[in-house]
């Protein structure tokens, strides 16, 4: 199969770099898209709304639907995206090439063309540079790819799509679950509904009594329902209010530190909490560089795309591990510089960088609550990380936030809750992680006709 295939230049049958914005590109608003915020495939964030006369010079490449966007810098880190519908207005760094198909080229094959690890190869083997390696455009138009049949591209397309469009709809539902949980913690615990739900209950009892009517309301579980003297019933709605959760809440607050909380809620500091410390990096770190221990950097979090790291993109020595901070799966870590004040969960047993900080042996808080409270707070700890150039935070700084403790039997409830909504958010990952594994086990033989189609389709139909 492979051997009937003609070897055409990638220039022939695609753009490259095809648009550049100009004086005439009308849009006041550009959706931009960095190579931080796009990973193998995958998008780390969405893109940066920003007015025009905001945006960075390297703001200039224009795409449409179905173009291929490459990072041109650092090739090795495999930073690739299918785009399926840009917006009009969306506008892609100088640090990517963008490819745009031809008639002969199927586009989303195109994708799967550039992103297999032989291409990533063939990148490496052109890059210029050794501080910022990188390859210039001509790379692209100029390298030899074998071009099937253009109803076999869209066939070997389709195989592989169907596992990345399944991935990406489990992304969805991974956000979507990650969400919920996060406006859970929200409603509880930042802005206190139950509480105010509580005391919004009992002022209309009062009220209902004075009045000479019965108030009945219905049991746990149940919606709550007024009946007036004619023995009709009205519901009482109370939208974003957890009402089966409700008892377990007090119905006043009182003064504190920070302002008005929950009767009978604590106040403390995070340092009174927790152990707090942070990551270490072994000096020299080249000397110690290729070894089989997982090394977790900033830049690992970026490429998770989510609230768990499973994997590294490099490795250290058994010997640079005792240097360094070890962390266990289930462990919470937060990013102290460069990305600052993004927590994160481990998936692995590995070491961490000195840009982590970790939290050890809570105390009176669980895991989950700290890590959505860490959420809640990222952007006032971004804003006090010191340092003019680069953001930093560091032990004292996080440790000296405030925060509020609920009575065991509220946190115990939470913690039911977050713990289900975070398994099956780790099971939508761990699935997709498996379907990545098996789409980059196809790719290769696909692309290069080791593998027939049908037989393909086999294997993703009975994964899928």
């Amino acid at each position: 199969m492979a051997s009937e295939w003609p070897d055409t230049p990638l220039g022939e049958v695609c753009e490259v770099n095809p648009d550049k914005r100009d004086s005439s590109w009308s849009h006041e608003l550009v959706e931009y898209i960095d190579i931080t915020s796009v990973g193998s495939g995958v998008t780390n964030e969405p893109p940066k709304l920003i007015p025009l006369h905001e945006a960075p010079s390297r703001a200039q490449r224009l795409v449409r639907p179905g173009d291929t966007i490459v990072s041109t810098v650092r090739p090795n880190r495999r930073s690739f995206l299918y785009l399926r519908e840009p917006a009009a207005n969306t506008v892609v760094s100088t640090g990517f090439a963008v490819l745009r198909a031809k008639k002969g080229l199927q586009p989303r094959f195109l994708f799967y063309l550039v992103s297999d690890q032989a291409f990533t190869d063939y990148l490496v083997s052109h890059e210029k540079g050794s501080a910022y390696p990188a390859v210039n455009a001509n790379v692209f138009s100029v390298a030899e790819v074998s071009l099937p049949p253009l109803a076999e591209q869209r066939a070997i397309a389709a195989v592989l799509g169907a596992l990345d469009d399944r991935i990406e709809l489990n992304r969805k539902s991974a956000r979507v679950l990650e969400g919920i949980a996060r406006s859970v913690f929200t409603s509880w615990f930042v802005d206190f509904d139950p509480v105010r739900y509580n005391i919004k209950r009992e002022g209309e009892e009062r009220a209902y009594e004075r009045m000479g009517r019965a108030a009945r309301f219905g049991s746990f579980g149940e919606d709550i329902s007024i009946i007036d003297k004619d023995g009709r019933s009205r519901p009482l709605r109370s939208e974003d209010i957890h009402r089966h959760v409700a008892h377990l809440f007090p119905n006043r607050f009182v003064d504190s530190p920070i302002g008005e909380v929950p009767d009978g809620w604590r106040v403390t500091r995070i340092q009174e909490v927790c152990d707090l410390g942070r990551g270490s990096s072994p000096r020299p770190i080249h000397d110690y560089m290729g070894g089989t221990v997982p090394w977790i950097k900033i830049a690992d979090a970026t490429s998770a795309g989510g609230r768990f790291i499973y994997e590294t993109k490099e490795f250290v020595t058994e010997r640079g591990a005792t240097k360094s901070v070890w962390v266990n799966p289930g462990d919470l870590i937060l990013s102290n510089s460069a990305t600052c004040g993004v927590p994160i969960f481990v998936g692995l047993r590995g070491c961490i960088h000195d840009g982590w900080l970790h939290f050890r042996d809570l105390r009176g808080i669980s895991r989950g609550y700290l890590f959505h409270l860490l959420a809640t707070i990222s952007e006032h700890l971004v804003h006090i990380a010191d340092g003019s150039v680069q953001k930093n935070l560091n032990t004292a700084l996080v440790g000296d936030q405030m925060l509020t403790i609920p009575p065991s039997r509220i946190l115990a409830a939470f913690d039911l809750l977050n713990d289900s909504i975070f398994g099956k958010v780790d099971k939508t990952i761990q699935q997709s992680r498996n379907l990545a594994a098996l789409r980059d086990a196809l790719l290769p033989k696909l692309i290069a006709g080791e593998l027939r189609i049908a037989d393909a389709e086999k294997i993703v139909g009975r994964t899928v």
